[in-house]
């Protein structure tokens, strides 16, 4: 096997014949033209895809970011209420147990007036009993509202303890978080 001749023109056919078959077609041209405009608008567009696609992401974490902020702020006051409505209860607790210890010591002051005074007659005697029980039964009515307030009061200071660590867990999350969007 040897090599083979070189192609050479035939004789009868034009010079300018072979060098536009030479050439690529016009059409061919058009089609690789087109393809790269193609190629280059569809670059384009996922370029801004991409970037709109990533500002879409800032938004949306900068919308949690504010959402977290102002159910902070909302829990805050709520908190900040609650903690007021117990102050205002638990001084309605200390005029009551004043109201009591004042009423306590009449009636120990009425007890001894009685003891004292044996020869008062029956009717003031009966009058005083009147006044006794009357006093002793808003004793009981206070020492029950006590009562109830203090019982109140722990319930109150449980959900305080419990709203405590709850807002310390979601502070330490929302630390957590924001450290971690730094990071990224």
């Amino acid at each position: 096997m040897g090599i083979p001749p070189p192609v050479m023109p035939q004789p009868n056919v034009p010079v300018e014949n072979v060098v536009e078959d030479l050439q690529p077609d016009k059409n061919k041209k058009k089609e690789i033209n087109g393809t790269r405009k193609t190629v280059r608008k569809t670059k384009v567009n996922r370029k801004r895809e991409r970037t709109t696609e990533t500002e879409n992401v800032r938004t949306k974490r900068a919308a949690r970011r504010e959402s977290d902020r102002q159910r902070q702020m909302e829990w805050e006051r709520q908190r900040k209420e609650q903690l007021l409505a117990e102050k205002a209860e638990y001084e309605q607790l200390g005029v009551a147990k004043t109201k009591s210890s004042n009423l306590k010591c009449e009636l120990d002051s009425l007890c001894e007036t009685e003891e004292n005074n044996n020869t008062e007659t029956e009717e003031e005697l009966k009058t005083m009993r009147e006044i006794q029980e009357a006093r002793l039964l808003e004793i009981d009515k206070y020492k029950y509202g006590i009562k109830g307030s203090e019982i109140k009061l722990e319930d109150i200071q449980k959900e305080l303890s419990k709203a405590d660590r709850q807002r310390q867990d979601m502070s330490n999350k929302i630390f957590a978080e924001h450290r971690y969007r730094k990071r990224s």
